[in-house]
């Protein structure tokens, strides 16, 4: 099978561990169900944010034959160099862009000139996808990059596309969760600053940063989407079928 190959390769990839581990099929693929659960995995242009060694976009080719273009951005040249030598499908393409990032510099090997800015990259696919997707992207940036990225992702989304990001949403149920240990994850030095946003870390604050639920619906409206759909993921120590927090939106309808 084409996929088997790559899925060997990612696993043993030193990127793996750096973009969260596990088993590449099942992490892949446990992406790919939240789109599926929804109704909105079927789409003919897919574009990844932060696409890592491409495990999600791997699970969608394998698994959406009716895909005819998919392409897989990342600030890491690393792993965009990985993706074009494992993922061999011909539907794929996969781009380094301009960006900067306080948690992933330190894992580059290298450093390489990127293919393409933001600004180029959204201007060249103005419009272009019926589906973006972003997991574990706005969980490692400060607000003002959440803004800046949405309003890139916006002007590249379809009329009547659909766009999935995930983060953590801190609103009373969360933040009581955090202050009592009772969250997925430990938080030995973590910290509030005076907007509210928790950084999880003192000493690599964008491993874990959240920010309040009022803070991410506006950022999310004012870039021009509104959100459809939230699902609450287990990261604060709630049961469920995704890790973190979910977000489907679609281009704000202004009445």
């Amino acid at each position: 099978m084409l996929f088997d190959e790559y899925y060997k390769k990612a696993a043993a990839h030193p990127l793996n561990n750096v973009v969260g581990g596990g088993d590449p099929r099942i992490v892949g693929m446990a992406s790919y169900y939240i789109l599926k659960r929804y109704g909105i995995s079927s789409c003919k242009n897919l574009l990844d944010v932060g696409c890592g060694i491409g495990r999600v976009l791997a699970s969608f080719l394998e698994n959406e034959q009716e895909i005819e273009f998919t392409l897989g951005v990342d600030m890491m040249s690393d792993a965009i160099d990985f993706c074009k030598s494992a993922i061999l499908d011909p539907r794929s393409e996969f781009v380094t862009v301009t960006d900067r990032n306080e948690h992933y510099n330190s894992f580059l090997t290298e450093t390489k000139d990127a293919e393409l800015s933001w600004d180029k990259l959204t201007k060249k696919f103005e419009g272009k996808f019926d589906r973006i997707i972003s997991f574990s992207v706005f969980t490692h940036l400060y607000e003002e990059d959440f803004a800046r990225l949405l309003k890139h992702i916006k002007k590249m989304l379809s009329n009547d596309g659909v766009f999935v990001f995930t983060c953590f949403n801190l609103n009373a149920n969360s933040n009581a969760r955090i202050k009592s240990g009772k969250t997925l994850y430990k938080f030995p030095d973590g910290k509030y600053d005076k907007a509210g946003t928790f950084i999880g870390t003192a000493s690599d604050p964008l491993a874990f940063i959240a920010f309040p639920e009022d803070m991410i619906c506006e950022m999310v409206y004012s870039a021009g989407f509104d959100i459809v759909k939230k699902e609450y993921g287990g990261w604060s120590g709630l049961s469920g079928d995704v890790l973190q927090d979910v977000m489907i939106c679609k281009h704000r309808v202004d009445m």
